[in-house]
């Protein structure tokens, strides 16, 4: 079925919206009618967190996302006979966020409780008992899988950039969101952007009055990834020299790195900075 829905409608017909069509289309019954309002809460529940969390302020790597994991659904769906791809799209978009979230803990029915990392699998052991599928479930996690694991499991692990890399096209029309340096506790006076350093510098008055220029990093250190305005979970860390003699750090020797509140909220930060620093020599390999 999948066969004749999907691939020959597209492939030899050229019937390119059908993969779309796949997406948004879903058989409303008495049967599936709760089931498919259930779908369009976690959709709209974790695509909310996503937009205003780790995707904060960059509307074109959100779409980006979503675009992945609906080229990837459609391939996978098509190889496994699957011809709706509502469920697996919902899932892999609530993967995401769960795997972003570890340890938040989520309430499911019947007022019970677990850590979000269990939430996706729940969903497929439940719908397996209620509905006696679960195929669908199981390929939204394929599919969110690979994008956590492409964007953010393997460069946090190795230490690389992330493989995925959202086209230029899409920061044309959807451009990340630009504002002053949060949680300093003043007021933003002026901004210049660096794209040489790949970040910004931001002047702002401090407690006393004075006129100050900080340098705010715009990529993460360890993932790469952009670092968005309302980014509030990020920090900077400068590594310096101190001469042992006067005690004053020494000019031009000192490391900045820069670790995006996503590597914070899954508790990877410590061992990220461990890992650059012993990358930089900083600190010995072997500690």
């Amino acid at each position: 079925l999948c066969y004749l829905f999907i691939f020959i409608p597209t492939f030899v017909f050229f019937q390119f919206w059908r993969p779309l069509t796949a997406l948004i289309f879903y058989p409303v019954s008495p049967q599936t009618g709760f089931h498919w309002l259930l779908m369009l809460y976690f959709l709209y529940n974790y695509s909310k967190n996503l937009e205003s969390g780790v995707f904060s302020g960059r509307p074109a790597d959100y779409l980006y996302m979503l675009i992945f994991n609906w080229l990837v659904c459609t391939g996978i769906c098509m190889a496994a006979g699957v011809y709706f791809l509502l469920e697996p799209m919902v899932l892999s978009v609530l993967y995401v966020w769960c795997q972003l979230n570890k340890d938040t803990v989520v309430s499911f029915w019947f007022g019970t409780q677990f850590k979000a990392m269990y939430l996706p699998w729940i969903l497929c052991g439940f719908n397996a008992v209620l509905r006696g599928g679960g195929m669908n479930e199981l390929l939204g996690i394929l599919v969110g899988h690979t994008y956590y694991f492409l964007a953010f499991d393997y460069p946090l692990q190795h230490g690389g950039s992330s493989f995925l890399r959202t086209p230029q096209f899409l920061y044309n029309y959807l451009p990340n969101e630009e504002g002053g340096v949060h949680g300093f506790g003043a007021e933003r006076v002026n901004q210049r952007r660096d794209g040489a350093g790949g970040g910004r510098h931001v002047k702002m008055q401090n407690d006393a009055g004075e006129t100050v220029e900080l340098y705010v990093p715009r990529k993460c250190s360890s993932s790469n990834r952009l670092i968005g305005p309302k980014d509030h979970s990020s920090i900077q860390l400068d590594i310096v020299d101190v001469d042992p003699i006067t005690g004053r750090m020494v000019a031009g020797k000192s490391t900045r790195y820069a670790i995006c509140g996503a590597l914070r909220r899954q508790g990877e930060s410590d061992d990220a900075l461990l890992r650059l620093a012993q990358r930089d020599g900083i600190i010995p390999k072997n500690l």
